[in-house]
């Protein structure tokens, strides 16, 4: 095989991944030469999400501290540009709506704009318009944004509106030095954890911003994801096994078009996790507990209420242990009552093999080869392939065209609860259970060691198939 630098040199174009994006999309090199370049740490606790902006110089990452913290990817600081502590105390969702501006929402049910300039910090915080936990967020233009919380509510934002409810804030940056005193302090509290509150029925509701509410019977959504060329149109996955496609421009709740994978499992299994390919033709889709399904985005057929009565058994608490019931108002995990929760919880119920295999509609590939059990995986293209995270703290990258994993990124200890790419810049950052961050990037001057590579992606596969203590709860009938 020739070294990719010579490839590249007779190109004129050595160390320049971009110019060869029709090559890097479906070659196999775009994977198998993907290497660590940069670790972002200093949070101090897990990193539940992270967010690009747009031109592939700029990431902020959140901590479970209720920090945000600013990197500069361009220069390659290893120390973040800026450290800010938001009015939220656990941010769940964090999305740049342009180069110096970017949204965030959490666990107290407010969403909040901030900007950077020279000057210092504008923020404005959008309150009383959700009534739970915000958990999503998406982002249409650089002036609108939609955001979902677990009220089972979306509401779309006009940044240059004024809502009755919005007000400007003080955003302070902090020193790095100001994380270790909020996680000393979190450490020496005794307190038991309660329940995140949620806005009062007393409490006047803002709904100018309302776009979508189910209600509470209906299927909640989980996660939402941007088509990215036609920014109207958006998909949102929900704890019933289905994908619903939504339209800005026709938005009409009485008839739902989209796909589902509960003729799969037989039974409601939440779809944690969706995310479409870079020109919006395909979706995919991680199945809470079971593996990530393919679906062509054209091929997508009208959605009717379950006739399943079965839930998915993992949303039994008995089985499910959810990081978020051992959160306290002030977004700090009990880390003592949750690992007594994992000591005690009963062995899984093993599943057995249906003998009649069937399908779910549309679905056109089922990745499997992961373990998805402990914590929700997640899921993000990247070329032709699909990345998505496993119990055994690896990533894993499968080839949508014949299912099979073609690399796995060591370096976390942790789950991965967030995976996000850069379409142009060709890049992964990964984050999660771990303190840090790390970003990926293909080696576009160096050889690719094919063995290494290779032998690494069986050892995993062959680790996953001995572990049988370790399968995935919901076992999917497309094999």
């Amino acid at each position: 095989m020739k070294r990719m630098s010579e490839i590249l040199w007779k190109n004129n174009h050595e160390g320049d991944i971009t110019a060869f994006e029709d090559f890097f999309y479906d070659n196999i090199n775009l994977v198998t030469s993907l290497k660590l370049v940069q670790q972002f740490g200093g949070h101090k606790s897990f990193v539940p999400t992270a967010s690009i902006n747009s031109y592939g110089d700029k990431l902020i990452t959140s901590c479970d501290l209720g920090f945000i913290l600013l990197w500069d990817i361009g220069t390659r600081l290893s120390k973040p540009q800026s450290i800010i502590k938001p009015n939220c105390q656990r941010i769940l969702t964090t999305n740049f709506l342009s180069s110096n501006k970017f949204i965030a929402g959490g666990n107290d049910a407010t969403v909040q704009l901030i900007e950077l300039n020279q000057t210092g910090i504008v923020s404005t915080l959008y309150e009383n318009h959700h009534k739970g936990k915000v958990i999503s967020s998406i982002i249409i233009d650089p002036n609108t944004f939609i955001t979902c919380s677990d009220d089972n509510s979306l509401h779309l934002f006009d940044i240059r509106q004024n809502y009755p409810s919005s007000s400007f804030i003080d955003v302070p940056l902090v020193p790095e030095s100001y994380i270790d005193v909020v996680r000393k302090e979190v450490e020496s509290r005794k307190d038991p954890p309660t329940v995140i509150p949620k806005i009062t029925p007393n409490q006047e509701i803002h709904t100018e911003s309302l776009l979508l509410n189910y209600s509470e019977g209906d299927p909640h959504i989980l996660s939402m994801d941007v088509h990215p060329i036609d920014k109207k149109r958006f998909a949102v996955s929900r704890d019933d096994g289905t994908i619903i496609l939504l339209d800005l421009r026709k938005m009409d709740p009485s008839k739902q078009y989209g796909f589902s994978v509960r003729e799969a499992y037989n039974k409601q299994v939440g779809i944690s996790h969706l995310a479409f390919d870079e020109y919006g033709e395909r979706i995919a889709a991680s199945v809470h507990g079971g593996s990530v399904h393919l679906f062509e985005t054209s091929e997508n057929y009208e959605i009717f209420p379950s006739k399943i009565e079965n839930k998915d058994d993992l949303s039994d608490k008995k089985y499910n242990i959810r990081i978020s019931d051992y959160v306290s108002d002030d977004g700090n995990i009990d880390l003592v009552n949750l690992r007594e929760a994992i000591k005690n919880r009963p062995e899984m119920p093993q599943p057995h093999k249906k003998e009649t295999v069937k399908e779910a509609p549309g679905c056109i590939k089922v990745l499997n080869s992961h373990i998805c059990l402990d914590s929700p995986s997640p899921v993000r293209w990247f070329g032709n392939f699909v990345a998505t995270g496993s119990d055994d703290a690896l990533v894993y990258l499968y080839d949508a065209n014949d299912g099979n994993v073609k690399k796995v990124l060591s370096g976390h200890h942790g789950h991965v609860e967030s995976i996000i790419s850069h379409r142009e810049k060709k890049f992964l950052v990964t984050c999660g259970m771990d303190d840090f961050a790390q970003m990926w990037s293909p080696m576009a001057c160096t050889d690719i060691d094919i063995a290494a590579n290779e032998m690494e992606v069986r050892e995993a596969l062959q680790k996953n198939k001995s572990d049988e203590g370790y399968m995935n709860a919901n076992q999917c009938n497309v094999m």
